[in-house]
């Protein structure tokens, strides 16, 4: 980890109106972890760049620069060391021409607590080292460490040689709550759009999801297991769900709502794709109190 700062300063020095550049290198976002007691996204390197000021009221950082390997990201941010709800406040804006997914490689981290991880720590007591190890980002712990806000706009969005179209979000995280509303990508032919909350409700989670998704090819998602398949198709679909789970393996247990797809194969690899959307299936019509449309 690398920090450089510049300045030109002025006595008698007032440190609530100080002015940098800013310029920091990370070769992972994980080295943060024990800093921020949440276990971040291995993503990197990183490289960051700013004018940085300060106020009464906190941090601003202008002329702001985000590089994760060859994705580049422009806009600012503020920084309230102590803002709402005696928690630190962050706000960021940014855009890119354009953002490659390979960059955001995260390896076996994972935003949960798996379900047996998850079952572990509700049954047993907890460990006296692992009170030092970072919660998880959708933990109880995790979405109670900041108040955020995260407005991210793309020209265009690629998923290693495949071209996704344009793509913007809006992440936003108060006091517990986290929403997102809404993830936005143009396709060729078509669009995703998801919207989600998600709100700590003790060991558990309130979550709303709700998306549409027209004429996505999936073969973009088989090429990110095996990048040289000529496998190919269209998929729609449109969900409501709402449930109370403490881990995405749980999620379907408690569900309500409804899903309705359409597929369109054109090559298909059953090796790839394995059994499991046919076990899903199979299963959430026998086990799922809710609703599944298939048009």
């Amino acid at each position: 980890m690398q920090f450089n700062a510049k300045s030109e300063l002025a006595l008698p020095l007032d440190f609530k109106k100080l002015a940098l550049n800013l310029q920091a290198e990370i070769p992972n976002l994980d080295r943060l972890n024990h800093f921020t007691g949440v276990a971040l996204p291995p993503y990197g390197p990183i490289t960051l760049k700013a004018q940085l000021a300060s106020d009464e009221n906190g941090y601003r950082f202008r002329d702001l620069l985000i590089k994760v390997s060859e994705s580049q990201l422009t806009g600012y941010g503020d920084l309230q060391p102590q803002g709402k709800y005696n928690k630190p406040d962050v706000r960021i804006a940014l855009t890119a021409p354009f953002i490659q997914l390979d960059d955001f490689q995260v390896g076996n981290w994972q935003a949960w607590l798996d379900e047996n991880h998850a079952s572990t720590e509700e049954s047993a007591q907890t460990p006296p080292d692992a009170k030092n190890q970072p919660s998880p980002v959708i933990s109880p712990e995790g979405l109670n460490w900041l108040n955020g806000d995260l407005t991210v706009a793309v020209n265009e969005v690629r998923s290693g040689k495949d071209w996704l179209g344009a793509g913007s979000l809006h992440l936003n995280l108060q006091n517990g709550h986290l929403v997102l509303e809404p993830l936005h990508v143009k396709l060729p032919g078509g669009d995703v759009a998801i919207n989600a909350k998600i709100k700590a409700r003790g060991d558990m989670f309130d979550i709303d999801l709700q998306g549409k998704v027209d004429n996505f090819n999936y073969g973009v998602l088989a090429r990110r297991i095996q990048n040289d398949t000529d496998m190919s198709g269209k998929i729609s679909t449109q969900f409501s769900l709402t449930s109370l789970a403490n881990s995405p393996d749980t999620l379907m247990r408690n569900a309500n709502g409804f899903i309705g797809f359409a597929a369109w194969p054109e090559a298909f690899e059953a090796d790839l794709i394995d059994l499991w959307a046919v076990n899903l299936t199979d299963a959430s019509y026998r086990a799922l109190p809710m609703k599944i449309t298939r048009y």
